[in-house]
């Protein structure tokens, strides 16, 4: 494919294709025994949590379904170069959809991805493997991509701050030059449901769980060394999520008197749900676009719901992630490229549009071309609009 800014390509030379992985080393802090590392995130949270990985499959398929188009000078350029690369960005993925639902997974479980331009293909690296090298001033000088024992630094230009390398962060409050993961905040919650699905599975499994007082029906009292080991005996055997539900068997004098709230009397399934909407609304996806229904919700709401999820997640992010390609390739070949999309050809947002097709088509006091400039239509001439009014009251 032969691409316009070929000879413009500063980085040329560096052919060298990203085999493997790519590196970040960063301190990481931990809170209620979450790890807050991209090895957490995708283990813990895309893995193994069903609601994380919903919502970031969604966000990620809704904006690879977006198509791209080019505008310059506010005039859509058809067959684009760029977006001919985005089409088909390298021999691992040779579709837009792959790419960018990859990009969208990344920036969403680490808060940070990475594209390189390895010469007339575009790489995704992965976050966990890049490492941020910072100047004298502060700011990023270069990036490090390591490959086992094989280390590749990629620089920035002092003069025009080109990189063969894009990085999108998510904000961090915390950290300039690194972002943050919507699992960040969410850590607590995704810890709870994993451990109160572990838990409830671990009953399924042994079918219930003694959860009370063990009472000695003897004159005698035991010795220290008895409570002792009958206390380890009961730790060992019945105590932890991986021995709930176990069945406690007694003899001679030994007698158990339910306590408490056992497992059964306690409302689990609230908790789960609870927690499952709390981590859709970090995401910023309405909890009935994953599945997660309340009684009194129908699928008028369900439609509103998606319609909002577009409006205030999808488009946003998508807008976010075009603005850094945007500026990344001015910065490279030194020409204006506008990708940008059509929001008509998103069927989502039609509920909207036809709303406002109706409101215009209603308001009288417009004019033919008032209307048709309020629907991002070109203007009729006189004779169009004569012969449009001669042929309605025909009809």
């Amino acid at each position: 494919m032969k691409l316009l800014w070929k000879k413009l390509n500063p980085f040329e030379k560096e052919r060298q294709k990203p085999s493997g992985s790519l590196a970040l080393i960063a301190d990481h802090p931990v809170w209620m025994g979450y790890q807050d590392s991209y090895e957490e995130h995708a283990h813990n949270g895309y893995r193994r949590n069903s609601i994380v990985y919903r919502c970031v499959n969604l966000i990620a398929q809704c904006i690879s379904s977006v198509k791209l188009c080019v505008q310059k000078d506010g005039q859509l350029v058809k067959d684009h170069p760029i977006l001919k690369l985005l089409s088909n960005p390298n021999t691992l993925q040779t579709n837009y959809c792959d790419f960018m639902q990859t990009l969208i997974s990344h920036l969403l479980l680490s808060g940070n991805a990475f594209i390189q331009l390895v010469g007339e293909e575009l790489y995704i690296l992965r976050p966990d493997r890049v490492k941020v090298l910072l100047g004298k001033d502060g700011f990023p000088a270069a990036y490090e991509y390591r490959v086992g024992t094989h280390c590749q630094r990629l620089t920035i230009s002092d003069f025009s701050d080109a990189s063969s390398v894009l990085h999108i962060s998510l904000f961090n409050p915390l950290d300039t030059h690194w972002g943050q993961s919507p699992l960040t905040a969410a850590s607590s919650l995704i810890s709870f449901r994993n451990q109160a699905l572990e838990h409830n599975a671990a009953i399924l499994e042994n079918g219930g769980r003694p959860s009370g007082l063990l009472i000695v029906d003897t004159e005698q009292e035991m010795t220290a060394p008895q409570r002792e080991q009958l206390r380890e005996d009961l730790e060992n055997l019945y105590a932890g999520r991986k021995n709930a539900g176990r069945m406690m068997v007694l003899e001679g004098k030994f007698r158990w008197e339910t306590l408490g709230i056992s497992p059964k009397d306690m409302d689990f399934l609230k908790g789960q749900e609870k927690s499952g909407r709390e981590i859709a609304q970090v995401f910023g996806i309405p909890p009935v676009c994953i599945g997660i229904k309340s009684e009194n919700e129908s699928f008028l709401s369900y439609k509103e719901a998606r319609l909002h999820m577009w409006e205030d997640t999808i488009l946003p992010l998508l807008q976010y992630v075009l603005e850094h390609l945007n500026q990344w390739f001015f910065s490279l070949y030194g020409k204006e490229v506008h990708l940008t999309f059509n929001k008509d050809s998103i069927d989502a947002l039609s509920v909207k549009r036809d709303e406002l097709w109706d409101r215009v088509n209603k308001a009288e006091f417009l004019t033919i071309n008032e209307k048709r400039s309020l629907l991002g239509l070109p203007h009729l001439s006189e004779t169009q609009i004569t012969q449009l009014a001669y042929s309605s009251a025909s009809a």
